[in-house]
């Protein structure tokens, strides 16, 4: 993947379809995205986003037509159509469009107003295995981001103690305990998963059935644009 190789006039010409509107009603922006279809999860790179689609960097393959989803930090997934692709570029048409500022607004905080992590979660069903102080665990991994995993919980757990993950694939994460809920625990990479390394490693895996669904509409109903206020501009993403 590319992500700053856009110079070429079709790739220019498609992250300004017509079905993005104009300039004012459309951002240009490089944050990390999920992408789901009806058989896999991925990760991509949101190059524009606009209240009727989206423009993605994808290297799953896809086809026109197809049905898809995309999630970003929030909880909301966008269900949509592929309506172009060029090389590794997808523009996807949004069933219904979206309330922009908004969604955007809502990828920084949540609902309940706390910040939101930073990268966005792959749910799937795998396992892996933690060392903590030298002992070996198999552990249940639920789901996995470039900055942290969530996994199945052990006793002997505690909130803040270091330990290692390790996932057949993957490089060894040294991580932190952050949190300990029904029954799973979060953990805190101390250096972040290379995207080109994770984005890959998903595709091999089984994702979690229930992640899967394309039958969702965005729950951000379209409403007239207003201008991107300082405290809804997204934060630049870290480097992938």
């Amino acid at each position: 993947m590319n992500p700053s190789g856009d110079d070429g006039s079709t790739r220019l010409a498609l992250m300004a379809d017509p079905l993005l509107g104009d300039v004012s009603e459309r951002r240009t922006m490089l944050q990390i995205g999920k992408l789901l279809t009806e058989t896999v999860q991925s990760l991509c790179l949101v190059r524009v986003v606009a209240p009727g689609g989206i423009v993605l960097c994808t290297t799953t393959p896809l086809k026109v037509d197809q049905q898809v989803a995309i999630g970003l930090r929030s909880s909301e997934l966008m269900a949509g159509s592929v309506e172009r692709l060029h090389e590794d570029l997808a523009l996807v048409r949004f069933l219904r469009p979206v309330a922009l500022d908004q969604l955007l607004a809502r990828q920084r905080r949540g609902d309940d107003g706390d910040r939101l992590a930073e990268s966005v979660r792959l749910e799937l069903q795998s396992q892996g295995s933690i060392d903590v102080h030298g002992d070996r665990h198999p552990v249940e991994l639920y789901d996995i981001s470039l900055a942290g995993a969530k996994i199945s919980d052990l006793p002997t757990l505690r909130i803040g103690m270091p330990l290692s993950l390790f996932v057949d694939g993957l490089p060894e994460c040294q991580a932190r305990i952050r949190w300990r809920r029904h029954g799973c625990a979060g953990m805190a990479f101390v250096t972040r998963l290379p995207f080109d390394r994770l984005s890959q490693w998903v595709l091999t895996q089984r994702p979690r059935s229930d992640s899967l669904s394309l039958s969702v509409e965005p729950v951000l109903p379209h409403s007239a644009p207003e201008p991107l206020g300082v405290e809804q501009r997204i934060s630049p993403p870290l480097p992938c």
